[in-house]
């Protein structure tokens, strides 16, 4: 759940961010470029503040309803009741923390935009021109914070502050389970998880620690100081903790000797024997749970004789399971060994058994090692795995799977029922072999058209000046093309190239066009068809071979 609503609220937050990236370039326009100091973020915040404030409710409300309602998975609760507490608890959260986040932001957004106006200034008066030279300049270069800086900022304020609220209603919910709870860090396992000695804080050792749910996580900085977090994006911590924080909190109920859950002491009042509510059957995980005994009659009185059964109808042959094609030795072996990093939970964020995600993946003739293969197995053999992160939906057929390697990170969002999948991020280490994005993005294709994927999708990030993505030239090289929306939304840009290309296939046919959209490209969402003999794969095999590898297809 936690990811649809990023979804839900990136783009409603790069509106805002748009927005004031207009106010900033209408500001230049009217008063020439020293004009940018003088950029007020006051009218920014109330605006913001409504949809921090609708994005924090709803995250927090589901987290806590789904914490509260794993009691009545368990048989422990009658039913919820918890709404109007939570509500208010979300008022006194937001009167207390929200206005503060929020100018933080708008602040911020304030600098940034300062600080491209500067450093166009400065760039512009080294290469000689004037002013209104000047001025042009940066219109142009706070327009372009539309396509890419207010994108990512969009989505990292959405993922950070998203997360932060389902913390806190994860730990609210637990408050009104009726029994004991411990609490465990999940941190994520990539390479931008806080770390010492890169980062001040570190995250790594964090991760797993086990806690009781009224106790703090404790943390000790490069420097020596010391903080104490009782969920991660804990809003008392130091923002060097907790700014741009992904990790999660999961909930452990605590048992007995007997592996019985231990209950809070109201609710043994509330729960005596003999109250007509039969005990709770506790089963250990992986096991079936034993039968219950079954009341006997002393006096059965005689009934009709039961109609011999109707015959049941021949069971419908399941879908044959596509045979993969052979695999390279890099591609990642479902031993026990592999099976312990792999951590599944639902939208809710509570843990999901392995065993479940493998008959969900059992029922659409799909393995769970060709599945987690769909990241792009491991780009070189000796690559060291950390961690695969897999979330279900509630219908349990869209899947959102994350593998984190010491020389990459790739995400994943795939739709089994439509055999349809989409490259969130692909994001390879610094310092990671050549050729580490285009072994994995191979692995990736031959694995996705043996488990019968048709298509594939990719939001190209990035241009000459971000430091951070390079998508929007790479993902084309590999031979992804414009989807509908962007072919005619760049088609007047392509056609400025040399040799007036008019599609992103012509345009990176040649040496000059890939050089020229190097230069002059911008972020774009594409597609890619899987199926044999299509533009798209035959691009990549060209590739492929330029880049003296042989594709496996």
């Amino acid at each position: 759940m936690t990811n649809k609503l990023i979804r839900k609220y990136q783009p409603l937050i790069k509106a805002h961010l748009d927005a004031q990236a207009q106010d900033a370039i209408t500001l230049v326009e009217r008063g020439g470029p020293e004009a940018i100091n003088q950029l007020d973020p006051t009218a920014w915040v109330m605006p913001l503040m409504e949809t921090y404030r609708r994005m924090f409710s709803e995250s927090f409300t589901q987290a806590a309803n789904a914490t509260y309602a794993s009691a009545r998975r368990l048989k422990q609760t009658p039913g919820m009741g918890r709404a109007d507490d939570w509500t208010l608890y979300v008022q006194d959260w937001l009167r207390q923390n929200g206005l503060k986040l929020v100018v933080t932001i708008t602040g911020n957004s304030r600098d940034h935009l300062i600080d491209v106006a500067n450093r166009t200034i400065q760039a512009g008066i080294g290469k000689g021109l004037g002013a209104r030279d000047i001025q042009q300049m940066i219109t142009t270069n706070l327009a372009n914070e539309g396509y890419t800086y207010s994108g990512f900022r969009a989505l990292r304020v959405a993922r950070t502050e998203t997360i932060r609220a389902a913390n806190e209603g994860h730990m609210k919910g637990a408050d009104a389970l009726p029994f004991l709870t411990n609490k465990t860090w999940i941190a994520a396992h990539d390479a931008r998880t806080r770390k010492i000695p890169e980062d001040e804080w570190d995250h790594w050792t964090l991760d797993g620690m086990v806690v009781d749910s009224e106790e703090p996580f404790k943390a000790r900085s490069k420097s020596g100081r010391e903080t104490e977090a009782m969920m991660p994006g804990d809003i008392n911590c130091p923002a060097g903790f907790t700014i741009n924080c992904r990790c999660r909190v999961a909930l452990i109920g605590k048992r007995d000797a007997n592996g019985r859950l231990i209950m809070k002491p109201d609710n043994y009042q509330a729960r005596p024997r003999g109250s007509g509510v039969p005990p709770v059957q506790i089963v250990p995980s992986g096991t079936a749970p034993a039968a219950q005994p079954v009341p006997v009659a002393t006096a059965p009185r005689p009934t009709a004789p039961k109609p011999p059964p109707k015959p049941k109808p021949a069971p419908a042959k399941p879908k044959p399971v596509p045979k993969p094609k052979p695999v390279q030795t890099n591609w990642m072996k479902l031993t026990p060994e592999l099976k312990k990093k792999i951590f599944v939970e639902d939208d809710y964020g509570s843990q999901v058994e392995l065993w479940e995600m493998e008959a969900e993946l059992k029922k659409r003739n799909i393995t769970l090692e060709q599945f987690i293969n769909l990241g792009g197995g491991l780009p070189q053999a000796n690559t060291k795995l950390h961690r695969i992160s897999i979330t279900m939906n509630g219908r349990r057929n869209y899947f959102n799977l994350q593998v984190d390697t010491d020389m990459h990170t790739a995400q994943r969002s795939v739709d089994l029922d439509n055999r349809k999948m989409d490259n969130d991020l692909l994001k390879v280490t610094k310092g990671s072999p050549k050729g580490t994005g285009l072994n994995l993005f191979l692995n990736q294709v031959e694995n996705a058209r043996a488990a019968g994927f048709k298509e594939m999708k990719v939001y190209a990030a990035g241009d000459v000046n971000n430091d951070v993505y390079n998508g929007y030239y790479t993902w084309a090289r590999f031979g992804y093309h414009t989807n509908d929306e962007y072919t005619q939304k760049y088609m007047a840009l392509i056609q400025r190239a040399p040799g007036r290309p008019s599609t992103m296939f012509d345009l990176m046919s040649t040496k000059e066009g890939q050089d020229w959209w190097r230069q002059n490209g911008r972020s774009w969402a594409g597609e890619f068809d899987l199926r044999t003999g299509s533009k798209n794969m035959k691009r990549l095999k060209e590739y492929a071979a330029a880049q003296g590898k042989t594709p496996p297809f």
